[in-house]
Parts: C-alpha cells; structure tokens; sequence
C-alpha cells in the first residue's frame, strides 16, 4: 500500500522568506542588502588584487586606480550610490 500527502490546491503565497540554513528571517530589501555586500567586498577585496595583476593603463581605464588631489594614483573608491 502506497500513501500519498494531502495536496494543497489553490495559489498559495509566501509572505515571509527564512533562511533554511541559518533560520533567519529575510528583509523587504534583502537582495539590496546581497548587492551592497557584494559591491563592497569587489572594490575591498578584488580591486586591489586585480591593479597586482594587470596594467596600470588598464586599471586606469577600468577605473580602478585614479589620481587624487594630489596627483598620487590611488585605487578608486566604490562609486556612492546617491
């Protein structure tokens, strides 16, 4: 003998979203939130591992150096989002 679940019928919607594996409750905005992660660890983390590995004619054009007042080069601060 074989038993089957109840099936729902209907058009059922999610109204909260948990993380399954940490169990916490997500924000409205929670892909903002990944995104602004993300931004924020590419220009920490990536950029200055990417002006090591390549040229600095091609960091200038990627933007990822520019030259202060100063007219020292220095790696670009992640553009604000205002």
């Amino acid at each position: 003998m074989e038993r089957d679940l109840p099936k729902l019928s209907g058009n059922a919607q999610v109204t909260e979203m948990v993380d399954s594996y940490t169990g916490v409750k997500l924000d409205q905005n929670h892909k903002e939130l990944i995104k602004d992660r993300h931004d924020q660890y590419y220009w920490d983390v990536e950029v200055p591992r990417l002006v090591q590995k390549y040229s600095i004619e091609t960091c200038l054009e990627n933007q990822w150096l520019v030259y202060n007042e100063k007219g020292d080069l220095v790696i670009n601060k992640p553009p604000s989002k205002r």
